[in-house]
């Protein structure tokens, strides 16, 4: 017999090349309390094969997620061979691409479009499909007592049943509840420098509001060699400001920090509480926010800390470079800020009562409760023909098309006109508007691929050479989107 605290798992099986999106499926499926198995399980030196058909066994339900990669994985099928055959399938779109016949069902949860949103209707559908399955009382075949041993250490925080984390949770009335991610995002954001600096974007986060300004903490090694580093809010994810790093210990220091200041913030923008002290209690669960991926994707992590040191928490695994500068939560309030080793890796965080110090020292005012000024809210002045301004969604510069009268159509003399242009006639616009005075740049669609989750397309190339490497160049138009996808921006 299995061990009962596996008994219920929902095994996970899915192709290599679409890891980083399921890891944001698997992470949501957590955090709603399902306890999961992927191979991401397996630890070095166990036979792979051998833990893949154990866990496959005890499993209770299969989610098998079909993509253009898995539909040609003959692993992928073996799985869903075995789910289907022993009633536990249920499988999942990934993209657009068409699942094999024999392996549909009534019921096909499409992730296609799902942003991560834990509300969203389709992964509400697929917590449906989840909860439909009853967990069974005995499961044969499972690993062996040492294996159960191994396996409870490694994963003890994704199995415990959810009826004592229910109990656990009202027992300790709050403690454990994490912040919502909309509260979570009205106090981070993605901090970035010049691109010719070379760095990768990290993650900053709000630790005081002053009427109309932020000051958020942040590494040090982010805003290296930057004065005025770009900041984006979450809670405005498609504006962009301008922040004066106030303050910078060394960039060659790991745990070094730095005082970020940004004016005129939305009112939406709100502060992070930051402990007075982390005391940190090895085995708790917490959470980490951030940004992954080039397309820099907002998530909000489960963590286990796996022990403290000092001035650091070290969590149950890393995450990558964009968290960097994140805050590590508990309950409401930061505990730590993640950082990165000198041997790479970003699986360690500074604690709290050492960043607390810092800012003191700067003289920010923590601690100072809920925001409540509003901003002044002045009537904007009635724009005049050839008035230009920011785009505050875009970040492109827009001139004013004022209300007139033009043809359209034919004009007098075109001898190529086609006879849907037929005859020229007049055409007033009653109501002027605002318009780009550009193509839709790099930087204008990576705020958009930032707001909404989605992916930049393919980096141009002719003949093998890249016209814009890593979509580095900004003012560049961007090229590659889809019909599809122009639409939707």
């Amino acid at each position: 017999m299995s061990d009962p605290a596996q008994a219920g798992e929902i095994f996970i099986s899915y192709s290599s090349k679409d890891r980083e999106r399921v890891r944001i499926l698997v992470d949501a499926l957590v955090r709603q309390g399902v306890t999961v198995w992927w191979d991401q399980h397996i630890v070095a030196g166990q036979n792979w094969e051998n833990e893949i058909e154990k866990a496959l066994h005890r499993s209770r339900a299969v989610i098998v997620l079909w993509s253009q990669h898995s539909v040609a994985s003959d692993e992928v099928k073996e799985e869903a061979n075995y789910a289907r055959s022993q009633g536990k399938l249920i499988p999942v779109r990934l993209d657009g691409t068409l699942i094999p016949f024999r392996y549909l069902r009534t019921q096909t949860p499409d992730l296609s479009s799902w942003d991560g949103a834990e509300d969203h209707p389709v992964f509400h559908e697929l917590l449906a499909a989840v909860a439909g399955r009853p967990v069974p009382e005995r499961v044969r075949g499972g690993p062996d007592k040492a294996s159960r041993r191994a396996s409870r250490i490694s994963r003890a925080w994704l199995v415990l049943p959810a009826l004592l984390i229910g109990v656990i949770a009202a027992g300790l009335a709050g403690l454990m509840l994490r912040r919502t991610p909309s509260e979570v995002q009205a106090g981070v954001a993605r901090v970035s420098v010049d691109p010719k600096l070379g760095r990768q974007p990290g993650t900053a986060f709000v630790v005081a509001v002053s009427g109309q300004t932020a000051f958020l903490v942040t590494c040090a090694h982010v805003v290296v060699e930057e004065s005025s580093p770009r900041v984006e809010f979450r809670a405005a994810p498609l504006r962009e400001f301008r922040a004066t790093v106030r303050a910078r210990e060394p960039g060659d220091n790991p745990r070094g920090l730095a005082l970020l200041e940004v004016q005129n913030v939305p009112h939406e923008v709100q502060a992070l509480p930051l402990a007075a002290s982390a005391n940190p209690v090895q085995g708790e669960r917490l959470s980490v926010a951030g940004f992954s991926g080039p397309s820099s994707r907002f998530l909000i992590l489960d963590m286990i800390l796996a022990g403290d040191e000092g001035q650091d928490l070290t969590l149950s695994r890393e995450t990558e470079a964009g968290f960097s500068g994140g805050p590590v939560l508990r309950g409401d309030s930061a505990i730590g800020i993640i950082y990165g080793r000198e041997a790479g890796g970003y699986g360690t965080a500074l604690i709290s009562d050492v960043v607390r110090a810092y800012l003191r020292g700067l003289k920010v005012p923590l601690d100072g409760g809920p925001r409540t000024t509003q901003p002044s809210a002045q009537p904007p002045a009635a724009p005049q023909p050839g008035d230009t301004r920011v785009n505050p969604v875009s970040g492109l510069k827009d001139v004013w098309i004022p209300p007139g009268t033009f043809t359209m159509g034919c004009s007098e003399g075109d001898t190529e006109c086609r006879e849907s242009e037929k005859p020229g006639h007049p055409v007033t616009i009653t109501k002027g508007f605002w318009m780009s005075q550009t193509e839709v740049t790099v930087g204008a669609y990576k705020r958009y691929v930032i707001a909404t989750g989605k992916s930049m397309p393919p980096e141009p190339a002719f003949l093998g050479t890249a016209f814009n490497p890593g979509w580095e160049d900004m003012a560049q138009p961007i090229l590659n989107v889809s019909f599809q996808e122009a639409a939707a921006y």
